[in-house]
C-alpha cells in the first residue's frame, strides 16, 4: 500500500472509531490487511449504518462506502415501496448522490453512497449520518404499512 493510500486508510480508521464512540459503542479493533476492505457497523438513532473503506480493491482510497439501512421490507407488500425507491434512484444517480437498493441478506431498503475523506471530519460525517437517520425515519413513517 502506498504512503498516500496508507494515510487515507488511517484517516478512515480514525473517523470510524470516533463514529463508533459517538454511537456509544466500545472502540473496535481493525485487522487491517492492506489490500482488503475494512469496515464496521453501528446504530445511530435506531438506524443501522455500515462504513467500509475499499482501498486496495480497485476503488479510490480517498473515499469510503456509506450504507444506511432505511428499514426492513415486507416482501409480500414490497411493490409500491420499490417503485417509489426506484423512481428516486434516477434523480440520485443524475446528481451522483447515491442509490437505493436492497440488502437481500436482511431484506432491508438500503441507501448507499461514497463519501470523500478529503477534508472530512467526524463532525461533518456525524452531521451527514444524522441527516440520513432522519430520512430513514421519514421513510419508515411514510411506508409504515410496508415496513416492520
Amino acid at each position: 500500500m502506498s504512503q498516500a493510500r496508507s494515510a487515507w486508510r488511517a484517516q478512515f480508521i480514525d473517523l470510524a472509531l470516533e463514529l463508533r464512540r459517538q454511537a456509544g459503542k466500545p472502540a473496535a479493533s481493525f485487522q487491517d490487511a492492506p489490500d482488503a476492505p475494512i469496515g464496521m457497523k453501528f446504530h445511530l438513532d435506531g438506524v443501522l449504518f455500515h462504513v467500509t473503506h475499499l482501498d486496495g480493491t480497485g476503488t479510490a482510497g480517498d473515499r469510503f462506502l456509506l450504507r444506511c439501512h432505511f428499514g426492513p421490507l415486507v416482501m409480500d407488500q414490497v411493490d409500491d415501496a420499490l417503485e417509489k425507491a426506484l423512481s428516486l434512484n434516477l434523480g440520485m444517480a443524475r446528481s451522483r448522490s447515491g442509490v437505493l437498493g436492497i440488502d437481500e441478506s436482511v431484506d432491508h431498503l438500503v441507501y448507499s453512497c461514497f463519501v470523500s475523506l478529503r477534508g472530512a471530519t467526524h463532525e461533518s460525517i456525524s452531521e451527514t449520518l444524522g441527516e440520513l437517520a432522519l430520512l430513514a425515519h421519514e421513510w419508515r413513517a411514510a411506508h409504515a404499512v410496508m415496513l416492520h
